[in-house]
């Protein structure tokens, strides 16, 4: 087994653990799967991506520090992880607001937002 498919393992376990220590119950329909899966993308691979973002952003403001060669690429990298970041923030923002003016419910099922 290749590391690539090992580290997809651990990933897989990693995201799916809080489903399984909150004990969410979900029915074993289409539906249930459905839901399951609406879970799994907001409360864990949505946060993953805006971690991941962040982490790329870091890293390459610690390559345009310390590395000379790559000053052009890592300050593109820069420019463009900041583009993303904001667009991330501001449509996660936007979501908020208008779950707040109508009223719905935000956030993991167990610890509401709002």
């Amino acid at each position: 087994m290749s590391k690539i498919n090992k580290l997809l393992i651990k990933l897989t376990l990693t995201v799916s653990l809080p489903v399984f220590a909150f004990a969410q119950s979900y029915d074993s329909d289409l539906f249930g799967l459905a839901e399951y899966a609406k879970d799994l993308v907001k409360n864990t691979v949505l946060y993953l991506i805006f971690s991941l973002a962040i982490i790329f952003f870091l890293w390459n403001i610690f390559r345009y520090i310390t590395n000379k060669d790559k000053i052009q690429t890592s300050k593109n990298y820069i420019i463009w992880g900041l583009i993303a970041l904001t667009v991330m923030f501001t449509v996660y923002g936007l979501i908020a607001l208008i779950a707040q003016t109508f009223g719905l419910q935000l956030g993991i099922p167990q610890f509401f937002v709002g």
